[in-house]
């Protein structure tokens, strides 16, 4: 990840354009870590939420987890190639909802198996 990020800011760094290679590497750094953060933690999430259930249905909730993952992955990476500038706060504002809703799951998995 941050050999790929640092490879993309070398063009900006050759032109001598600062500016730009801060801007666009502080976004791509962080970006790409909060990405990260979401799709290991959707993985631990569907994880969590099969802790109580058999064997087959971990698997199954397991598998979804990682193809959720892969799909998220894939779609913050279109995005962040298409290098429009518009682009840039659909894909922040996605990501910080996908933190938000990481949340939100955690508090869900917190009461998996507690019986009222």
């Amino acid at each position: 990840m941050t050999f790929e990020n640092t490879l993309f800011l070398i063009p900006s760094i050759a032109e001598g354009n600062l500016l730009d290679t801060l801007i666009h590497g502080n976004l791509r750094f962080l970006g790409a870590s909060l990405l990260h953060i979401i799709a290991s933690a959707t993985i631990g999430i569907f994880m969590g939420l099969s802790f109580y259930k058999s064997s087959v249905w971990r698997k199954i909730y397991t598998s979804c987890g990682i193809i959720i993952a892969i799909i998220l992955h894939t779609v913050f990476n279109l995005f962040i190639i298409s290098e429009s500038q518009t682009n840039i706060f659909l894909i922040f504002g996605g990501v910080w909802f996908g933190i938000i809703l990481l949340l939100l799951f955690f508090e869900k998995i917190k009461k998996v198996g507690v019986k009222n």
